[in-house]
């Protein structure tokens, strides 16, 4: 609709570029006209004015065509409903445009000279799909149904665990609303194996390697934007060990150990895959003391694992070895009758005892002597006694008053001896 000023315009009738207008209106003093544009072609027309008595005016030139605009896309075509999304809208006879996105005008709108681009900052909207259009000053207007989807922001409500090792590949859980086609990162880097509940509120995730101390966990998603969780995980030096003493210990446990390293504040220990008790770790995190489990005897890996820090080992740094118990040998005099001579046999007889279980220690060899002179051997039965038959050695029992009985040990006993003297009746 146009507006044309003048005067002795009553009863006029319009044309532009040669085509008759719509006159809707002309003021009682035949000053005004308003009227409705016919059909043109784009570029500079005449409008004329011709009233019924009075003749022709005419206005060289005085209205321009514009080509209406046109739209063929939106580029991205989702953004939060924060605002803010740098868009690019492609078309054709742009120049001069504004833009609407669900209604609400967007700011920053600039046109490239050829007319078919425009870029424009979204303004805030709600969920959901949106109508992009445009309007030019003299063109019109074109749009774009539903191009525009706003998307729920994402939000964070927390992250668990809440610290790992610096060289990463921790899982974590990352909690929130609106999460769907999130990325994350920890501390900046990306994380791993990015994963998200089919309800978006649950995100899993492994940590990237890190620096120690606090990191900001960030979630973007595709079309939501981004949510922050600043300082929330943080990153702990990785253990490491050093060297354990004593190296070697009863398969029965109870051995205190020193384990030296860094980085060891709350860590806990197993030996041989079974857990340490008494564990305690000295302020510096430089040095734990532990008592053993017990373990089958062999090589054992000695490995420190820390609440944040991750895992630490000494591959066959402890050596479970079978206890070794002490013993008891107990010999019997030899027993003589002298009026008339006769010896009561078994004439050398000697018993060994485990003195841990107080128990008789069947089929060990024990060796009977006297004066350095050996004797023979026997091995103990199943009360632990070993009984040898001597009567060619009286003379040098007597001469010596008596034999000993020598049991070597074994990797379990502790080797021990006994005296026996000579009973004469």
């Amino acid at each position: 609709m146009v507006t044309i000023s003048g005067t002795n315009l009553a009863g006029a009738a319009v044309t532009i570029g040669g085509n008759p207008t719509t006159v809707l209106s002309i003021n009682p003093g035949g000053t005004q006209i308003t009227a409705f544009t016919p059909p043109g072609v784009a570029g500079a027309a005449t409008v004329t004015v011709t009233t019924p008595c009075g003749g022709t005016a005419s206005l060289p030139a005085a209205f321009t065509y514009t080509a209406a605009p046109t739209l063929t896309g939106i580029s991205p075509t989702c953004g939060p409903t924060t605002g803010g999304t740098v868009v690019s809208i492609s078309g054709t006879n742009l120049a001069g445009a504004t833009v609407t996105i669900g209604g609400n005008p967007t700011t920053s709108v600039s046109v490239n000279p050829g007319g078919t681009q425009i870029t424009a900052t979204t303004p805030a909207g709600v969920a959901g799909a949106a109508t992009v259009t445009v309007t030019t000053p003299c063109g019109g207007t074109a749009s774009l149904p539903a191009a525009f989807t706003y998307t729920a922001v994402p939000t964070l409500t927390g992250i668990s665990p809440a610290c790992g090792p610096t060289t990463g590949g921790t899982v974590v859980t990352i909690t929130g609303t609106n999460l769907a086609g999130a990325t994350v990162t920890i501390g900046g880097n990306p994380a791993t194996g990015v994963a998200v509940n089919p309800g978006g509120t649950q995100i899993t995730a492994t940590t990237p390697a890190g620096v120690v101390g606090a990191a900001t966990v960030t979630v973007t998603t595709a079309c939501g934007g981004t949510a922050s969780l600043p300082a929330a995980f943080t990153y702990t030096a990785a253990p490491t060990l050093t060297g354990i003493s004593p190296t070697q210990g009863p398969t029965t446990g109870g051995t205190v150990v020193t384990i030296t390293g860094t980085n060891l504040a709350g860590a806990t220990v197993t030996i041989g895959g079974n857990p340490a008790t008494g564990v305690a770790v000295n302020p510096g995190g430089t040095q734990i003391t532990a008592t053993t489990p017990a373990g089958a005897a062999g090589a054992a890996t000695v490995t420190v694992t820390t609440p944040c820090g991750g895992t630490a080992s000494l591959p066959a740094a402890f050596t479970y070895t079978n206890p070794v118990h002490p013993t008891q040998l107990t010999a019997t005099p030899a027993l003589i009758q002298l009026f008339p001579l006769q010896l009561h046999f078994p004439f050398l007889s000697a018993t060994l005892i485990d003195s841990v279980t107080g128990l008789p220690v069947p089929g060990q060899t024990i060796t009977f002597s006297t004066g350095g002179h050996v004797l023979g051997t026997a091995v103990t039965d199943a009360t632990g006694t070993a009984r040898h038959l001597e009567v060619l050695s009286l003379a040098l029992i007597i001469l010596n008053g008596g034999y000993d009985a020598t049991f070597a040990g074994t990797r379990t006993l502790q080797p021990s001896t006994a005296h026996a003297g000579v009973l004469t009746f």
